[in-house]
C-alpha cells in the first residue's frame, strides 16, 4: 500500500497535466490517513481533541501530517522511508515514527508571538539552547533558528526558549506525555500562521521532489 502511494506521487509529480497544487491536495491534504484507518478514526479524533483543548483552538485547526498521514516520509534525510521503517528493523520503542501535527491558527500564532515578545524583553533576550537542544547543536544561537522559521509563518515549539509555555490549558510536556500514553508514539507539533504558509512549505518540498523525479527518468 505504501509503495503504491509513493509510486502514485512520483507519477503525478512528472505528469504535465498535474499542477503542484493538485499534487498537494491529492497526496497530502485529501489522502486518507495511513495510521488512522476507518477502524481507528476515533483515535485520530481523540488526539486532535486533546490538542485543540490544550491549545484552545478549533478542532478543524488541528491537522494530522507527516508519515502518519501519508504513510512515508518526505523529509530529505528520510525521503520515502515507510512509516515505522526504523522500528521494524530495531524493534525499539524509541524508533517508532512520531505523530506529526500541524496547528493552523492565525489567532494562536499571533498570541504566542506577542507572549514571546514580552517573555524575551522585546526580543532583547536571546537564547543559545533550550530543553531540547544543547548550544553546540547549531552554529548560531537557537533564537535565530526560531526566528528563521517564524518568519516563514511557522512557530516551532522545539526552538522556543526554556520555560516558555505554548499551552493555554496544562503544559506542553503534559500534552506530549498524554499523546504518548494514548498512542505509544512521540508528538511532533508545528503551529502555522495560516494556510498560506502551511501550503507553501509543502509546495516548496514538492517542487524539489518534482525536480528529483524528473531527473530520475532522464
Amino acid at each position: 500500500m505504501i509503495k503504491d502511494r509513493i509510486t502514485s506521487l512520483k507519477t503525478d509529480l512528472i505528469e504535465k497535466n498535474f499542477s503542484i497544487e493538485r499534487v498537494l491536495q491529492k497526496h497530502i491534504i485529501e489522502i486518507e490517513p495511513f495510521l488512522f484507518t476507518a477502524e481507528n478514526r476515533d483515535l485520530e479524533y481523540n488526539i486532535r481533541t486533546i490538542i485543540s483543548k490544550a491549545l484552545q483552538v478549533h478542532l478543524n485547526e488541528v491537522v494530522i501530517v507527516g508519515s502518519a498521514k501519508i504513510g512515508y516520509s518526505l523529509s530529505p534525510k528520510k525521503l520515502y522511508n515507510e512509516f515505522d521503517e526504523k522500528y521494524k528493523n530495531t524493534k525499539k520503542i524509541k524508533d517508532k515514527s512520531d505523530i506529526d501535527i500541524a496547528v493552523i491558527s492565525p489567532s494562536l500564532f499571533d498570541s504566542l508571538n506577542k507572549t514571546l515578545y514580552n517573555f524575551t524583553n522585546g526580543l532583547k533576550d536571546g537564547w543559545i539552547d533550550n530543553e531540547y537542544y544543547k548550544k553546540s547543536r547549531f552554529p548560531v544561537p537557537l533564537n535565530y533558528q526560531f526566528y528563521k522559521y517564524s518568519y516563514k509563518g511557522w512557530f516551532r515549539p522545539d526552538f522556543k526558549p526554556s520555560g516558555f509555555e505554548i499551552c493555554k490549558e496544562g503544559n506542553f510536556e503534559e500534552l506530549k506525555r498524554e499523546i504518548q500514553e494514548l498512542t505509544g508514539r512521540k508528538l511532533g507539533l508545528g503551529i502555522y500562521k495560516n494556510w498560506y504558509f502551511f501550503k507553501n512549505y509543502h509546495i516548496a518540498n514538492l517542487e524539489d521532489l518534482k525536480l528529483r523525479a524528473e531527473t530520475e527518468i532522464l
